[in-house]
């Protein structure tokens, strides 16, 4: 209405504010300002400084109302799990980046400089993802590399089926079907087996066993 744009103008401006390309804004700002004096009779200090205040801040940072009633309302609900949960939350942040190696280091340091205690895989102890279990963080069976899910679910299952694993020797039986040496050697490597005996030892039994 101040500058008289027609609706397709109008809206062409702001197409480019919501892309944020401050190059076609600047020139559009020139449109703007002579527009407003030539049809509105508006002087050009007065424009330049509206444009300057009003649509170039728009352009650095901005989004629609809903949107924003959207991040609120998570915000809100986010800040109460965190609160009144914050074992469940935490646990739940390194799911969501869980098969990320280099996120996953990241926010695990993150996660234990705030108080909470991040414990290592365990096939008696984890599951397939990440979990919360007796006031801790479980690390889970996909957060090692080469463990995939067929493998995860499959020592879980085990496990519930037929109890705790005994020995290197039990674990390799009842999970024959999925691990080959790659995985089970990953597993030596992340402390999983590590209550079966020394990892110099299981390396060296491996081959032997499988």
């Amino acid at each position: 209405s101040m500058a008289w744009f027609s609706m397709s103008e109008a809206d062409n401006l702001r197409k480019w504010v919501g892309k944020k390309i401050r190059e076609v804004i600047e020139k559009i700002k020139i449109e703007f300002i002579e527009k407003s004096g030539t049809f509105r009779g508006y002087k050009p200090e007065t424009a330049k400084r509206i444009y300057e205040k009003m649509i170039e801040p728009a352009a650095d940072y901005s989004f629609n109302k809903s949107h924003a009633a959207c991040y609120a309302y998570i915000s809100y609900q986010t800040a109460y799990l965190k609160a009144h949960y914050p074992v469940e939350f935490h646990a739940a942040l390194l799911r969501s980046v869980e098969q990320d190696t280099e996120k996953l280091s990241k926010f695990i340091d993150e996660v234990k400089l705030q108080g909470f205690e991040v414990k290592l895989p365990d096939v008696n102890m984890s599951y397939e993802h990440v979990s919360s279990v007796d006031g801790h963080i479980q690390l889970g069976f996909l957060s090692i590399k080469w463990i995939g899910g067929d493998i995860a679910r499959s020592i879980e299952e085990n496990r519930n089926t037929d109890g705790d694993y005994l020995s290197l020797t039990d674990f390799l039986r009842r999970c024959k079907t999925c691990i080959n040496k790659k995985s089970a050697e990953a597993l030596i490597k992340c402390w999983a087996l590590d209550r079966f005996a020394p990892r110099y030892q299981l390396f060296g039994n491996l081959q032997f066993i499988l």
